[in-house]
């Protein structure tokens, strides 16, 4: 069962399933008419409640323009457990009848990316991507304690292992932890830094 939707100011937040691996993400990007803003509002809050029970879906992030700001951009970022699940979905009747019930609200068709690896960690839908610098830097800040704290913990176990058996040990645990715990927790706190020369959207990222 999904948790229910919480929105904080100009973020739609729904949770991931627990029971599943971020694969594929796809980055989407809507503009919206002007005027027309509060009625895409209500139609994309909708579809995201609706969308997120379709199998084969990690999770859903949906970011909405700042306030106060002209921007009309809307972005959804998805994450799926396969490519078979990512065209299924894109090809269901639930995402066909959201194209169609948004499209007198909206300007042009949608723009969509899939992102890779770490990648998907820094980059959202309506923010250009922060300097590579900044992501070596916080990517770092995740590997160096991770790194030793898994050493610490499996290195009695894997001393008279091979060498290339225990190292590799060590660094499955490593890639886990960033994945799925320590790269979503840093880049949310330090989403502000990573795009404070940027154009203000607010995303955010769950764990």
């Amino acid at each position: 069962m999904h948790e229910a939707e919480t929105t904080t100011d100009n973020v739609i937040h729904v949770p991931q399933t627990s029971d599943h691996h971020y694969t594929i993400h796809v980055a989407v990007t809507r503009k919206v008419k002007p005027g027309c803003e509060q009625i895409f509002e209500n139609i994309v809050r909708r579809y995201v409640r609706e969308s997120i029970q379709a199998g084969g879906m990690t999770g859903v992030h949906m970011i909405l323009p700042s306030p106060g700001s002209n921007d009309r951009e809307y972005g959804i970022l998805r994450s799926f457990e396969s490519e078979a699940a990512m065209k299924a979905f894109y090809s269901s009747e639930v995402f066909a009848r959201y194209e169609q019930e948004v499209e007198p609200y909206v300007i042009g068709p949608p723009i969509r990316r899939n992102l890779h690896g770490l990648e998907a960690f820094f980059r959202f839908p309506t923010v250009a991507p922060p300097p590579r610098w900044k992501m070596a830097f916080v990517t770092w800040l995740g590997v160096v304690p991770v790194a030793y704290f898994w050493s610490i913990v499996l290195g009695p176990y894997t001393t008279t292992w091979p060498r290339l058996a225990g190292v590799a040990t060590v660094d499955v645990f490593i890639v886990l932890s960033l994945v799925y715990a320590v790269m979503p927790q840093l880049t949310a706190a330090f989403r502000g830094w990573l795009h404070s020369q940027q154009s203000g959207q607010t995303m955010v990222s769950r764990s």
